[in-house]
C-alpha cells in the first residue's frame, strides 16, 4: 500500500509533474503534492460512503505560482479533463468489479 513520503514523477498533457504522497488513509482519502515548471499544488481524493450502498467521491485541486496565474484558463480546462477522464476511468472500474467480483479474501 502507498506511504506518506513516496515520490511520483508522471506527466499530465505534456506537463511533467513531481508528487510526494501526503496523506493515505485506505479506502478513504489520498493526497499528493504537485510541482511543476512555476506552480506547486496538491490533489486530495476523499471517498465517502453513502446511505444505502454508492461512495461519493470528491476531488480537491489547488495551484499555486506564476504558472498557475499566467495560464490559468489553459490550466482549468485541462485539469477539467484529466479530472473527467480519471473518474470515467474510476467509475468504468468499480462498474466492472461490481460485475466480476475479486475472489473471496482478495483486499
Amino acid at each position: 500500500a502507498p506511504e506518506p513520503g513516496v515520490r511520483l514523477d508522471w506527466q499530465a498533457e505534456g506537463m511533467r509533474i513531481r508528487s510526494v504522497l501526503f496523506e493515505v488513509l485506505p479506502r478513504q482519502r489520498l493526497a499528493w503534492s504537485l510541482a511543476t515548471l512555476g506552480g506547486t499544488g496538491a490533489l486530495r481524493w476523499t471517498l465517502e460512503p453513502l446511505p444505502g450502498g454508492g461512495t461519493r467521491v470528491t476531488l480537491e485541486e489547488w495551484w499555486n505560482g506564476i504558472t498557475a496565474r499566467i495560464l490559468r484558463g489553459t490550466l482549468r480546462r485541462t485539469l477539467t479533463r484529466g479530472r473527467t477522464a480519471w473518474l470515467e476511468a474510476l467509475a468504468n472500474r468499480v462498474e466492472k468489479a461490481a460485475k466480476d467480483p475479486p475472489p473471496e479474501g482478495t483486499p
